[in-house]
């Protein structure tokens, strides 16, 4: 499915469910791309809202891509251009600290939980955050990337700079750090589910950035 199928598609695409006290409405809704004025990208972003049955309601958000600002410590896979403009940059936790535009932040574990629940939790909400793509390999099964979220299996570097798993796994850093030396991350693969987990500080993930 391409990106204009998509638009006139899931313009509008809800989920809801039935809550204790009454209906939880979540939404997915394209907004405005997002210009970097740093290097002049465009990024498509996506907001994800949630209206609480008291008519109380909460939204978050999100790139539509993977960033692909170049700075200090950010690389293309396997140090090859043409990966950065499919798949964006991998840099390290420290860089994606800093690496998001103004007024757009890393994600925190807390907002990754938040996307997670938005889709059904972690263990079923991959197949809605993964891309209907071929750049999936077999026997990764393609999304229906009916979140607009659009992951792509863009890989990871080790901090000896080697790189692995391009077309097997997309994995993205979180904000929160484990301890000195390593960072949580999260991480889709062959099945349905979003794993958090954690690696050295100095490997190289994709980062997603989250609007303020």
């Amino acid at each position: 499915m391409n990106v204009h199928t998509q638009i006139i598609l899931l313009l509008l695409f809800s989920i809801s469910i039935n809550a204790q006290q009454g209906q939880i409405l979540r939404t997915t809704e394209l907004s405005e791309p997002f210009i970097d004025e740093r290097d002049g990208q465009v990024y498509e972003t996506i907001t994800y809202k949630v209206v609480y049955p008291d008519k109380t309601n909460h939204s978050f958000t999100w790139m539509a891509s993977n960033l692909n600002y170049a700075m200090d410590s950010s690389y293309c896979y396997d140090n090859i251009k043409e990966h950065c403009e499919t798949y964006g940059r991998l840099y390290t936790w420290e860089a994606a600290n800093e690496a998001c535009p103004n007024s757009w932040h890393l994600p925190s574990d807390e907002e990754w939980y938040l996307l997670a629940f938005h889709f059904g939790g972690n263990c079923k909400c991959g197949d809605f955050l993964k891309s209907d793509s071929t750049l999936w390999k077999s026997p990764n099964s393609r999304g229906t990337n009916e979140s607009m979220f659009n992951a792509i299996p863009s890989g990871l570097g080790s901090k000896m700079n080697t790189y692995y798993r391009i077309g097997w796994m997309a994995i993205f850093w979180s904000s929160n750090e484990r301890d000195e030396n390593t960072a949580w991350d999260w991480k889709l693969t062959s099945g349905s589910e979003l794993q958090r987990w954690f690696g050295s500080k100095h490997a190289k993930n994709s980062i997603r950035c989250i609007k303020d």
